[in-house]
C-alpha cells in the first residue's frame, strides 16, 4: 500500500511495494508532479462561478487532472462574468496570470475539491500577473511592500531606499565638483566647469530664457523678425521695407508735455502739439476717412445731395411741408384734416355730423329689430317701422304666429316647425306619427319583437326571472347543462352530446363535459371526464379522472384511475388505482405511475419499491460500446452531507431566490455537489454522461441513479486490481 504526501500528494510507496513496477511511479512522480510543481505551465478554463482546481492522489499523465500542482496558471473563462477559483487546502506557491477578461479571486477550499473558502482569498485583475502564495488557509500576494532591505549595485540595485541616495551612489564623486555639470566623453561621465568661450555652449537664447533671440555680433543686433518689448509701454520694431513703430495697445507714452492717449493708429507727415491738442498737416481729401456724425456738425453720410431719412433725420414733418404733423396713429382710427394743422383721430360724432341724418332714415329702430321671433317671415328691415315684437304690418303676403294664437293648438296641426314658437304647449303625442329610428335613439320598430331584433337582443333579454329555462333549443353546441328526472341523477353535470345520456338514478356526482363523455355510466360515481368520448366505457366504475381525447375509454368497471393525455389510458378495462399521463400512452400497471409518450416511457411501481423503471432493451439500441467511466471518475467524487440555505440566503440572481424562505432548511441532506460533478467528468473528457445536467434557470442538478454505471465498472477495476495482489501473493508464498 502506499500514502501520499500532503501538499503536492506525491506517492510514498512503503516498503517492499510495487515490486517491479516503483520505478514506474518514481518516473511519473517526478515527470507529472515535481517538473509541473516547479516549472509546469497549463490554462484552466473557468465554467462556472465557482470552480475547484483538479487534484488527484499521486502523478497523471493528464493535464487536466491535477492542476493544482502546476507553478503557472493562465486563467480563462466562459462564464461572462468575474469568478472564483479554490485551491486544495495545501501550501503552494503560483505565477497567475487572469487572461479571462473579468475579475477573479483564488481561495483555499477547506476540503479537497469543494468550493467553499477556507479563509482569505486574492483578488486578481483582468490581465493582471501576479505570484500567490499559501499556507494553506489563507492566500497571500507577493508585493514590493512586502520586501524589505535594500539591493546592492553590485546585484542590480542602488544600494539606497530614497531617489537622491540612489543618484549619488551611482554618480561619480562629487568632491571639489560644486557648480559643475555631468558630462559624458561617449564612454564615461564626469564633473565638468561650463566654459562660455568653448564648445560647452551653442545655439542662441531665446529672448524668454534672458536673450535676444537673434546672432550678436559687432554690437549691433541683426533682425530676422519683428523685435517687441514688453511692459506698459510695449513697442514692435517691424522689419518690412518701409521703417515704422507700432504704438502699444495698451498703456500711454509718456511727452515731455504730459501724457496723451493714443489709439494705435498711422499718423503720416502730421504733427501731433501736446500743448494745444491740435494736429496740422491734415489733408481733409486725403487724410480722413470715415464720415462725420450728426451730432458732430456733420451729415452722417458721404453724399452731396441727399441725407438718410431714417437714420440722419429727426422730428416730425408739418403739413405744410406734406408730411401729417404726427408721428403714430391708433390702428384703424379714422383721421380728421385740420386745413394747414395736424391731422387728428375723427371722433363718432365727426363722423355723424358728416353723414348726415337722411342717411338713417329707413332704420329707426335697429336695435329693436333683434327681437323679431319669425325672422323667416320679415324679409327687409325696411318693413319693420317699429319695435318688431309689436310690429302690425308684415313684409307683403306673411302672417304672424304668437304663443297666443299657437298655445291652444296640436303639434300635430304645426307644419312649419318654424313657426312653432312655444313647444311647450304640445301636450299629446296622439298627434305624432312614424318610429324613431335606431340611429336617433330609438328602436326603429312599434313592437318589442321587432325592437329586440333591431338591436341585436335575443329573447333572453326580455327575460326577468332569476333562471333562465331552456327548453326545445339549444346555446351554441351546449345540449343539457345539468341532468334532471331523479334525485340522484340531479347531482351529476353533463355537458355535450350524448354526455351522460344513460346514467340512472343510482349514479351520484359525475361530471362528464364532451361529446359522449361518460355516455355509459349506469350505476359509477364520482367520475370526471373532459374531451370528447373521454371515460365513454366507463359503467359501474368509479373515482375515475379523465381529461382528452378518448382519455380512459378502455376502462369500464375500473375505479381509481387518471389518465391525463390524448388517448391516455389505462392497460385494462378493470385496471385499478393507475395514473397514466402522457400522449398516447397506456399505464403499465396497476398502482404505478407511468409517464411518456407513443416513444418511450418511465414508471414506478409506488407501492412496492418505489423505483423508476426505464425502457432498456436492446431491440430498441444501437451502437453500443463499452463505458469508460470507472474507477477513476469515481475517485474524483466526494459525497457530502448538507442542509439547504433559507431562500432569503440565496443569491438573488437565482431563481429560488425568495424574500420569504420557504426551504426545509433543517433536514440534513447525503449526496453530491453538480459543480463538483461537472469537474470530474471535465477531468475525464466526458461530455454525454446524464448524471449531470444543467438547466434552462441554469440550476445544476445530478441523477443518482446515473451513477451506478460507472459504481460497477469501478468494482470491476477494484477486483481486477485485486485478483492480481491475491496472484502476487500466491507466488511469493510459492517461493
Amino acid at each position: 500500500m502506499s500514502s501520499y504526501s500532503p501538499d503536492l500528494r506525491i506517492e510514498l510507496i512503503d516498503a517492499g511495494a510495487q515490486a517491479g513496477t516503483w520505478g514506474t511511479t518514481t518516473n511519473n512522480t517526478f515527470a507529472y508532479l515535481l517538473e509541473a510543481a516547479i516549472a509546469g505551465y497549463q490554462t484552466v478554463s473557468v465554467t462556472s462561478a465557482s470552480q475547484a482546481l483538479t487534484y488527484i492522489n499521486g502523478a497523471s499523465s493528464t493535464v487536466a487532472d491535477n492542476q493544482s500542482v502546476y507553478a503557472m496558471l493562465r486563467f480563462t473563462t466562459t462564464t461572462g462574468a468575474a469568478f472564483n477559483v479554490y485551491a486544495p487546502p495545501a501550501s503552494k506557491q503560483y505565477i497567475v496570470w487572469n487572461d479571462s477578461g473579468y475579475s477573479m479571486i483564488i481561495y483555499n477550499s477547506t476540503v479537497i475539491g469543494n468550493t467553499t473558502a477556507a479563509g482569505t482569498g486574492v483578488t486578481i485583475a483582468n490581465g493582471a500577473k501576479v505570484i500567490v502564495w499559501s499556507d494553506g488557509t489563507n492566500f497571500n500576494e507577493l508585493q514590493a511592500s512586502s520586501i524589505t532591505g535594500t539591493l546592492a549595485i553590485n546585484k542590480g540595485g542602488t544600494g539606497q531606499v530614497t531617489a537622491n541616495a540612489a543618484f549619488n551612489a551611482l554618480a561619480p564623486v562629487q568632491t571639489s565638483a560644486n557648480g559643475r555639470y555631468l558630462k559624458s566623453d561617449g564612454t564615461n561621465t564626469s564633473w565638468d566647469a561650463i566654459d562660455v568661450g568653448s564648445a560647452d555652449i551653442s545655439g542662441v537664447l531665446l529672448g524668454a530664457n534672458g536673450g535676444t533671440g537673434v546672432a550678436n555680433s559687432g554690437k549691433t543686433i541683426t533682425l530676422g523678425g519683428n523685435l517687441t518689448t514688453s511692459g506698459a509701454f510695449a513697442t514692435t520694431l517691424t522689419a518690412t521695407n518701409t521703417t515704422s513703430v507700432t504704438l502699444p495697445t495698451t498703456g500711454t507714452l509718456a511727452t515731455l508735455a504730459g501724457t496723451e492717449a493714443l489709439s494705435n493708429k498711422t499718423i503720416t507727415s502730421s504733427t501731433i502739439n501736446g500743448s494745444s491738442n491740435t494736429i496740422t498737416n491734415v489733408s481733409l481729401t486725403s487724410g480722413v476717412t470715415g464720415t462725420l456724425p450728426i451730432a458732430n456738425g456733420g451729415t452722417g453720410t458721404t453724399s452731396t445731395t441727399f441725407a438718410n431719412l431714417t437714420t440722419n433725420v429727426t422730428g416730425t414733418l408739418p403739413v405744410a411741408n406734406g408730411g401729417t404733423g404726427a408721428t403714430t396713429f391708433s390702428s384703424g382710427a379714422l383721421l380728421k384734416g385740420a386745413g394747414g394743422s395736424a391731422v387728428t383721430v375723427a371722433s363718432a360724432a365727426d363722423i355723424v355730423g358728416q353723414i348726415g341724418s337722411t342717411a338713417v332714415t329707413n332704420a329707426t329702430n335697429a336695435t329693436n329689430a333683434t327681437n323679431a321671433t319669425n325672422a323667416t317671415n320679415a324679409t327687409t328691415a325696411a318693413s319693420c317701422s317699429g319695435n318688431a315684437l309689436t310690429a302690425t304690418g308684415p313684409q307683403s303676403g306673411g302672417t304672424f304666429i304668437t304663443s297666443a294664437n299657437i298655445a291652444s293648438q296640436s303639434v300635430a296641426s304645426a307644419t312649419n316647425a318654424t313657426n312653432a314658437t312655444n313647444a311647450t304647449n304640445a301636450t299629446t303625442a296622439s298627434n305624432v306619427s312614424g318610429t324613431v329610428a335606431v340611429a336617433n335613439g330609438g328602436t326603429g320598430a312599434t313592437t318589442d319583437s321587432g325592437a329586440r331584433s333591431n338591436l341585436g337582443l335575443g329573447t333572453m333579454a326580455t327575460q326577468n326571472s332569476s333562471s333562465v329555462s331552456i327548453t326545445g333549443g339549444s346555446i351554441s353546441a351546449l345540449t343539457s347543462l345539468n341532468c334532471t328526472g331523479n334525485s340522484g341523477v340531479s347531482t351529476s353535470t353533463a355537458i355535450g352530446t350524448s354526455a351522460l345520456a344513460n346514467a340512472l338514478s343510482t349514479a351520484f356526482d359525475n361530471t362528464a363535459c364532451g361529446n359522449t363523455a361518460l355516455t355509459s355510466v349506469t350505476g359509477g360515481d364520482y367520475n370526471t371526464a373532459v374531451g370528447s368520448q373521454s371515460g365513454r366505457l366507463i359503467d359501474s366504475g368509479a373515482y375515475n379522472v379523465c381529461i382528452g381525447f378518448t382519455a380512459g375509454d378502455r376502462i369500464t368497471s375500473g375505479s381509481g384511475n387518471t389518465c391525463i393525455g390524448y388517448s391516455a389510458d389505462t392497460s385494462s378495462a378493470t385496471s385499478a388505482q393507475q395514473i397514466v399521463i402522457g400522449d398516447s400512452l397506456t399505464g403499465q400497471a396497476d398502482s404505478t405511475v407511468t409517464i411518456g409518450n407513443f416513444a418511450g416511457k418511465i414508471y414506478n411501481a409506488y407501492t412496492v419499491n418505489a423505483t423508476w423503471t426505464q425502457t432498456s432493451d436492446e431491440r430498441l439500441k444501437k451502437n453500443i460500446q463499452e463505458d469508460s467511466l470507472g474507477l477513476s471518475f469515481i475517485n474524483r467524487l466526494r459525497p457530502v452531507k448538507y442542509q439547504w440555505k433559507p431562500s432569503n440566503e440565496i443569491d438573488q440572481t437565482l431563481p429560488y431566490y425568495n424574500e420569504k424562505n420557504k426551504r426545509d432548511t433543517n433536514t440534513v441532506m447525503h449526496g453530491l455537489i453538480a459543480q463538483e460533478v461537472k469537474a470530474a467528468l471535465d477531468a475525464e473528457g466526458v461530455t454525454t454522461f446524464a448524471g449531470w445536467d444543467v438547466g434552462a434557470d441554469t440550476i445544476q442538478a445530478i441523477s443518482r441513479e446515473m451513477f451506478i454505471s460507472p459504481l460497477i465498472n469501478a468494482i470491476k477495476e477494484l477486483n481486477a486490481k485485486l485478483d492480481s495482489v491475491q496472484a502476487e501473493l500466491t507466488a511469493l508464498k510459492a517461493k
